[in-house]
């Protein structure tokens, strides 16, 4: 009863479509090809036959073919009880597009294509029960250009030799266990090629891929692949992209012995294996490789020459190995490497210095993570001197000293991320002379004084973090010699107070984040550029009041100040505030908004005053926000509200007024002040809702 249902709503679904699209005059009438249903946009047409069997699919396909005698864009055949296709079955259609899904096929007819020679354009197949198909039913689709098979016992791929046409190959099966030597041949015309899921396929025979003038990419992925030929890639001019991941693979050499014809491969993804080492000549003579992917394997140890002769190669990822040594010649080029990028996250590396010849070895090298490694110091000059590094990751590591001068004389060094380590106030300092040095993270350390030797020497820094530390004081003059800084972020520490001089001559800080510390008054001595300021979760109890200059802050954009204890905004404290934008004060105590509290935001376009003690909101409190777009007014105790006051603000589109005491909405104020996109007015003491509510024009989400 259920499928039956199924079925009527379908049917009823394409037949409502067609009629929307307003082109009803190319389908026939619906019971005329049943078990099939018609839809068409502009001049294609779509057969969907579904949820029958075989006497009654053939008998819709060949009405189908009396009635319509345009060629058919897409026929799909889907969930029907078809074990078996005989011959001929399509003969009375032209089909471009045809879909086999879900229909318990097991084998088809080598004829059952027959008719279609020169129609079909695409074949698309998921059957998971089907185990073969004809080589012969395939040979004669001469406008063939792309197929897809998905079956988990399909045990041998069809020939496809001959097709001049086909671009695109799918194949998916769990059963596969070998790919035969004139499998793809003669396609003159394939670009990309994929086999997936075959876990009893372990090995590619000599000429796998032979003689394929336009193929680009092969992904041979999530199989069982453990033995490559080094013939088994042969005539293969275009291919520049090749990926092996997800297979037991264990000797690079092997791999980097069957790229070597390959004379434009680019990129080389050998993800999610089981190689233990990079040996010598493990990849050499690839003239274009540019891109080599070796991540999630067993490597441990990388020898002398493992990369040789390959002069484009930028970037090589190592992560997620088991690496403690890398040889320092392991990149031999005779003009230098030019890898760009190195990364090694997730490895077991203890000593940074060992690593000071293979950077000599890469002169080119911009981006170095050594993340989530075993690294306990940066000892003096292990670091020292490289002219073209740029990024520089050493997060979640151990570190837990730096010796003095570490980071010298790295003139291009712009990033250095130091997050998730142990250091702390013990570390002597200056650690570095980085004069380009642009953003520094040392969040999630332990430090519990910012001083200013800790900044030293870095005149261009725009930004840096020190959010999740254990900081209790800043020293006024920490930043007197970065004049540049844009970000600072202090939050998730156990401030108290911070003094007035500490930002006030940072003239073009943008954004400061001080939140989830114990900060028992707003930030002092605030520059008036400032745009974005994060206060949430301290300890405020009450806003700066004029003539107080510490909210003088004219730029400022978002400000949010949730989650502390203030009960009152003070008559006059936000007047600077011109240009804020976003305005969160969720979670304090205020208890009332009165005529003048925003009245001074004519730019405010975000207002957030949830989870408050609000019981009183003065009608003409939002009248001057012309800009107002959002309000969250959500769990308060707001017993009657005017909704008069917001019928002016005509960009609101958002209001939330859910879990409070409303006890009723006038029925003459909906369309006039309720009319909004998205209205939440759930959890309160409505006995009864007007019924225009129900007739909001703009309304695309209401919440009662």
């Amino acid at each position: 009863m259920d499928t039956k249902k199924a079925e009527i709503v379908t049917w009823l679904f394409f037949l409502l479509f067609s009629y929307a699209t307003g082109q009803t005059s190319i389908c026939p009438a619906p019971e005329s090809i049943l078990p099939c249903i018609c839809t068409n946009r502009h001049e294609d047409i779509q057969i969907w036959c579904t949820h029958s069997d075989l006497p009654q699919v053939i008998k819709g396909v060949q009405k189908v073919g009396d009635l319509i005698r345009k060629p058919i864009d897409e026929l799909i055949v889907e969930n029907n009880y078809l074990p078996s296709l005989p011959g001929k079955i399509f003969q009375n259609v032209k089909i471009m597009r045809l879909m086999l899904r879900h229909n318990g096929l097991e084998r088809v007819s080598a004829a059952w294509l027959e008719s279609q020679e020169m129609n079909l354009v695409e074949i698309f197949i998921v059957e998971n029960d089907l185990r073969s198909l004809p080589a012969e039913s395939l040979m004669k689709l001469q406008n063939l250009q792309a197929l897809t098979i998905q079956s988990q016992n399909l045990k041998r791929i069809p020939a496809f030799s001959g097709l001049q046409k086909l671009r695109y190959i799918n194949i998916q099966s769990e059963s596969l266990n070998a790919v035969n030597e004139n499998t793809f041949e003669n396609l003159p015309n394939l670009e990309k090629l994929f086999i997936q899921g075959s876990i009893n396929l372990r090995i590619l025979r000599e000429n796998a891929f032979y003689n394929l003038p336009k193929l680009r990419r092969l992904e041979i992925t999530n199989c069982g692949i453990n033995l490559i030929h080094m013939r088994a890639l042969s005539l293969l001019p275009s291919l520049s992209e090749i990926s092996f991941s997800n297979n037991k693979i264990t000797d690079a050499t092997m791999v980097g012995r069957a790229m070597r014809d390959l004379p434009v491969l680019s990129h080389l993804n050998l993800n999610h294996n089981l190689i233990d080492k990079l040996s010598e000549g493990g990849f050499v003579d690839q003239p274009m490789l540019e891109k080599l992917f070796l991540s999630h394997n067993n490597i441990n140890v990388i020898h002398h020459g493992a990369f040789h002769r390959v002069p484009k190669l930028r970037v090589v990822d190592l992560n997620y190995n088991k690496i403690s040594q890398i040889h320092p010649e392991s990149f031999l080029q005779q003009s230098g490497s030019g890898v760009e990028e190195l990364t090694l996250i997730g490895n077991q590396i203890m000593h940074i210095s060992e690593f000071r010849s293979l950077l000599d070895a890469l002169p080119r090298l911009k981006f170095l993570d050594l993340s989530d490694n075993l690294l306990q110091e940066i000892p003096r000059g292990a670091l020292r001197g490289h002219p073209s590094l740029e990024r520089l990751h050493l997060n979640k590591n151990n570190i837990k000293f730096i010796q003095t001068d570490a980071f010298v004389a790295m003139p291009a060094l712009r990033e250095l991320h130091l997050s998730n380590n142990s250091l702390n106030d013990m570390n002597e300092g200056p650690y570095w002379n980085l004069p380009a040095l642009k953003g520094l993270d040392l969040s999630y350390n332990y430090f519990t004084r910012m001083q200013p030797k800790l900044l030293y020497h870095l005149p261009s820094l725009r930004r840096i973090n020190l959010s999740h530390n254990q900081l209790s004081i800043i020293d006024p003059i920490t930043f007197m010699e970065l004049p540049l800084l844009e970000y600072v972020n202090v939050s998730g520490n156990s401030l108290v107070s911070i003094h007035p001089a500490t930002f006030r001559n940072l003239a073009n800080l943008y954004e400061l984040d001080a939140s989830v510390n114990r900060l028992i008054e707003f930030v002092p001595g605030l520059p008036r550029g400032l745009e974005k300021l994060y206060l949430h979760q301290n300890q405020i109890t009450s806003l700066p009041t004029p003539p107080s200059p510490d909210l003088d802050l004219p730029s400022l954009r978002t400000l949010d100040i949730s989650s502390n204890g203030i009960q009152k905004i003070p008559h006059g404290s936000l007047k600077t505030l011109h240009n804020l934008r976003r305005f969160y004060m969720k979670r304090n105590g205020l208890r009332q908004v009165e005529m003048t509290t925003f009245s001074d935001l004519n730019r405010l376009e975000i207002l957030d005053l949830s989870y408050n003690q609000i019981m009183a909101i003065h009608p003409k409190s939002f009248s001057k926000l012309n800009q107002l777009k959002q309000v969250n007014l959500h769990g308060n105790t707001i017993e009657n509200f005017d909704f008069m006051a917001i019928q002016d603000n005509a960009a609101l589109s958002t209001l939330d007024f859910s879990k409070n005491k409303l006890k009723s909405i006038s029925p003459n104020l909906v369309n006039r002040a309720l009319d909004v996109e998205t209205l939440n007015i759930s959890s309160n003491n409505l006995n009864e809702l007007p019924a225009t509510l129900n007739m909001m024009s703009r309304t695309k989400s209401f919440r009662c």
